[in-house]
C-alpha cells in the first residue's frame, strides 16, 4: 500500500484499523466500488477540521455532506491508544449540537456504519428521540413501498 500522509495525528501512531480501511478502500476501488458509495464513509488523509471541531479530535473520515466528519477523541492526549479512543461526530451545520460521541471506539464505530447508522448524521439527546425517529422512518419507508407498488399495479393493470 502507498505510504499514508497522516502527519496531523500528532504524537499518536495511525491506528491499524485506519490503515486497514485505507487498504480496503484501495481494493474496493480496483473493482469500481468504495466505502463512500457502499457505506457513506469517506476516509481522509487530510486534516478536515472546521471551527467546530474540538482541538482534541483527530479526524479520520467524513460522510461527504454538510461538513460532517468523524474523529478520535484524544481527551487532550490522555487517550493512550486511538484504537480504544471514543469516536465523535462533528456536524458543523447542526447549530444545536455540533459534536457528539457516536461510538466507544473505532470497532464499535464500524459496527454502527455497517448497521444502523442514523446516529452518524443526527443527534438524539435522548433514546426517546431516537425511537421516534426510527418509527417515523419506518412509516415513511412503508409509504414509499406502497406508493411504488401502486405505481407498478397501475402500469400493469391500466
Amino acid at each position: 500500500m502507498n505510504q499514508l500522509n497522516l502527519n496531523y495525528y500528532g504524537k499518536y501512531a495511525v491506528p491499524e484499523t485506519v490503515r486497514e480501511l485505507f487498504e480496503f478502500e484501495q481494493e474496493l476501488r480496483a473493482e469500481d466500488l468504495s466505502l463512500d458509495f457502499n457505506l457513506g464513509l469517506i476516509m481522509t488523509q487530510e486534516d478536515i477540521r472546521y471551527m467546530s471541531t474540538p482541538p482534541d479530535v483527530i479526524p479520520f473520515a467524513s460522510c461527504g455532506v454538510d461538513g460532517i466528519h468523524y474523529g478520535f477523541l484524544t481527551d487532550f492526549g490522555l487517550a493512550a491508544d486511538l484504537e480504544q479512543a471514543y469516536i465523535v461526530c462533528v456536524s458543523p451545520m447542526n447549530m444545536d449540537q455540533e459534536v457528539w460521541i457516536v461510538a466507544a471506539n473505532i470497532h464499535e464505530f464500524l459496527r454502527v456504519v455497517y448497521t444502523e447508522n442514523s446516529i452518524l448524521y443526527h443527534y438524539f439527546p435522548e433514546t426517546s428521540h431516537y425511537a421516534s425517529y426510527i418509527i417515523n422512518r419506518e412509516v415513511e419507508d412503508s409509504r414509499e413501498r406502497c406508493s411504488g407498488q401502486a405505481q407498478i399495479t397501475a402500469a400493469i393493470c391500466p
